[in-house]
């Protein structure tokens, strides 16, 4: 499992689907403020006159207040492909998730195939060795058995 972790911290696949779902997510919160009122407050202040000395102030100040009524069901639809894009973005990193895993798994296969095959070819080896050993043994023994029947 810390194979894993560590493997999905540093897939940049991982990272920038992540990236993107949250981005669609603020898409979806973006979609979603357009039917709420909206609220903007405005003023200023200046000066005027022809001289320094002989200058007049004034301000201005002002609300404005936005309610959203009806769009063409513009925003609902905006909403809805907001959603889905987000649906979308959260199954592309559940991909990406998984495309991780698999990687850490082949590659754990493969380290076990590779654990297995040198297992196997130190087995042989083994196998090579007493083989030669058996024969060593055999030709010493009919080496000597042939010396005493010369003898005899």
């Amino acid at each position: 499992i810390a194979l894993y972790l560590a493997h999905r911290a540093l897939k940049p696949e991982v990272a920038l689907a992540r990236q993107q779902e949250q981005l669609a997510a603020a898409a979806v919160d973006a979609a979603r403020a357009a039917f709420l009122p909206q609220v903007a407050v405005h003023g200023g202040w200046e000066l005027n006159g022809g001289s320094w000395n002989s200058r007049s102030s004034s301000w201005v100040a002002g609300a404005v207040v936005r309610i959203n009524v009806f769009h063409g069901f513009a925003d609902k639809a905006r909403l809805a492909e907001a959603r889905e894009q987000a649906t979308r973005r959260a199954l592309e990193k559940d991909k990406a998730e998984t495309m991780a895993r698999l990687d850490v798994q082949i590659a754990i296969a493969r380290l076990e195939a590779a654990l297995a095959s040198e297992a196997v070819g130190r087995a042989a080896a083994d196998r090579a060795r007493e083989s030669r050993r058996i024969i060593r043994d055999r030709r010493a023994v009919s080496g000597d058995c042939g010396s005493a029947g010369s003898r005899a």
